[in-house]
């Protein structure tokens, strides 16, 4: 008879029963015991590296899996390093020992997952991609596989097929409100996708993903005219659209009349966070709460008014919104749609965001601010703006530094068009996607579809902040994306000088720079049509005096409105907070 294989030492058996029972303690005494009996044992030290990782020490699970992997390496050990490697932030190292994996076993399914995540992080995107597809395939339930491959075609400017797999896992984990939320953000992507039909998908995450919350009585004094404690929810209170439209509200309020608690769900701060939390009453970590621990805070803080700042974007904390730990409940900044959350009561927007009318696409009710419904704070040491490129001797240059996944068939379509009309100009595209060359080539490849030569593109990855805002300097006339507009992309252009010419839009998302524009007194730079927008951005260039003179007037011109001056958008956005409170006054009233 042909030997078996050798049986496992007992202890290293209970060590393993024991690290899946839970008991990690008892798994590390055993299996530091076999350790002083075998120094060098694989086994012993794949699994003390396990246990490291459970209780979060990455660091010494590295050392012992590189101990391990150099006794002898197998896929399952190699993955296990390639995680820990990753978490010290060794990400090149954690891509080599994935890669390794994946040659030991190309059918090892959580190492092409590994890899792929790992790949996506460096900006590899292509690669990524072929990756998640590999593990889709050997684990078709594979949920996490088919949501980060979803995410990563969006990323890439494939919303078709990101969507078909934001589907497939919607069906594999129908329960999962996060995954659908995510798939809630795609759709806003596809231009074929119809307002209505839209709204009829963020009901249907209202009705499948949030829970009626049991009757609650609120303690709060209805008292109408009372100061208001507001709280405001986010993870984005750094360095994030969320940071820069937040920062002069909070600044210019009243602070005599409204008390400001911040809920911050990020771990990782930055310099805008500490200003941030310099600018609030109360400043509440809460990444490490639970959805019911945040909102038993959020009661004991007795707050008036709970501000989602999220939407459905990631680290977002709808759970606690469902449980109603405050008696007003209002989305804002975060998600340009309404959420379909049944216990959020109040979207804010504007009358060119969310024009009366189309109250119907909504499960909030809309409160318009006169003003516009968001306000910029520059960045202190953002650059001078500079003469146009193009009266400097330069080519005519359009450009978008928008996510690629705004930039669909059809935006690339319109964007030819203009490239044909004016033969001289060049289109200058800027973000993160575009660093990786495999994207960057079949976004060439697109354009070279409908006949404009590689050598009329600059095509660009992502640049630290200032750079990039430096690289407007180069622009002449900034291109908005449809039907998702530009956000805090667009108030970085025109910051910095350049036009903007926007597509006249059929949803709040689409309508984002028009509303920008309206507030700045710039409609002339909304176009109706494909072809006035055309039209628009080639007069733009064709008027060298023009161009110059709104360029350079153009700082002043936006410090001026409430799209900036935070003084004047404030006192707007208090008196919203003001009518919500008072309505609910009013229905706690006998009768």
């Amino acid at each position: 008879m042909a030997p078996g294989p050798t049986p496992r030492p007992p202890d290293l058996r209970r060590a393993e029963a024991a690290r899946r029972g839970g008991r990690l303690a008892e798994a590390e005494a055993i299996y530091r015991a076999r350790l002083v009996e075998a120094p060098d044992d694989p086994r012993a030290l794949h699994g003390l590296a396990i246990v490291a990782l459970q209780t979060g020490h990455p660091g010494p699970a590295a050392g012992l899996l590189q101990r391990a992997a150099a006794r002898g390496a197998t896929a399952d050990l190699l993955v296990d390093l390639g995680l820990a490697l990753g978490l010290v932030g060794d990400r090149a190292s954690a891509i080599a020992a994935e890669l390794r994996a994946v040659e030991l076993d190309p059918r090892h399914a959580q190492a092409r997952y590994n890899l792929a995540c790992d790949l996506q992080a460096e900006n590899r995107l292509a690669e990524a991609i072929a990756q998640y597809r590999h593990a889709t395939r050997l684990a078709p339930g594979h949920v996490d596989a088919w949501n980060n491959l979803a995410q990563a075609l969006v990323a890439a400017g494939e919303i078709a097929e990101g969507l078909a797999a934001f589907d497939r896992a919607e069906r594999l984990a129908p329960a999962d409100a996060a995954l659908a939320g995510n798939r809630l953000l795609a759709l806003h992507y596809d231009p074929g996708r119809s307002p209505a039909a839209i709204a009829a998908e963020h009901r249907r995450w209202g009705e499948r993903h949030v829970r009626p919350a049991p009757p609650l009585r609120h303690l709060n004094p209805p008292d109408p005219d009372r100061p208001l404690r507001i709280g405001f929810v986010s993870p984005d209170f750094c360095r994030h659209p969320i940071g820069w439209f937040v920062t002069g509200p909070l600044a210019h309020r009243d602070r005599a009349r409204f008390h400001v608690t911040a809920y911050s769900s990020r771990r990782a701060e930055d310099d805008l966070t500490a200003a941030i939390r310099g600018l609030v009453d109360r400043w509440r970590p809460v990444a490490g709460l639970d959805d019911g621990a945040l909102a038993a805070q959020v009661r004991s803080d007795g707050i008036d008014i709970l501000v989602d700042l999220a939407g459905h974007t990631m680290g977002n904390r709808l759970g606690a919104f469902a449980r109603r730990p405050a008696p007003v409940q209002a989305t804002w900044l975060g998600w340009i749609d309404t959420t379909g959350h049944p216990a959020i009561d109040w979207c804010i927007a504007d009358r060119i965001e969310a024009p009366p009318g189309e109250e119907d696409r909504f499960t909030e009710r809309v409160i318009r601010l006169e003003g516009g419904a968001m306000c910029y704070a520059p960045p202190a040491d953002a650059p001078a703006t500079v003469a146009p490129p193009l009266t400097r001797g330069a080519a005519p240059t359009f450009g978008c530094f928008n996510n690629l996944s705004k930039v669909n068939a059809r935006v690339v379509a319109l964007w030819a068009r203009l490239l044909a009309a004016v033969p001289a100009a060049r289109l200058l595209l800027k973000s993160k996607a575009l660093g990786d060359p495999a994207v960057a080539g079949a976004m060439a490849a697109r354009f070279a579809a409908h006949g404009i030569d590689g050598d009329r593109l600059i095509l660009e990855g992502r640049s630290p902040h200032g750079e990039m805002l430096a690289r407007y300097g180069d622009v002449d006339v900034a291109l908005d994306p449809f039907p998702y507009s530009g956000g805090l992309t667009t108030v970085e252009a025109l910051w910095m000088g350049v036009p903007v010419v926007t597509l006249a839009g059929d949803r709040m998302v689409a309508r984002q720079t028009a509303g920008f524009l309206d507030t700045l007194g710039r409609t002339e730079w909304i176009a109706p049509s494909g072809d006035a927008y055309v039209a628009t951005a080639a007069a733009l260039v064709a008027d060298r005096a023009g161009l110059s003179a709104a360029r350079a007037g153009q700082r002043a011109r936006m410090a001026a409105t409430p799209l900036v001056d935070g003084a004047r958008f404030t006192p707007m956005l208090e008196a919203a907070f003001r009518a919500m409170w008072q309505d609910w006054c009013r229905r706690q009233a006998p009768g």
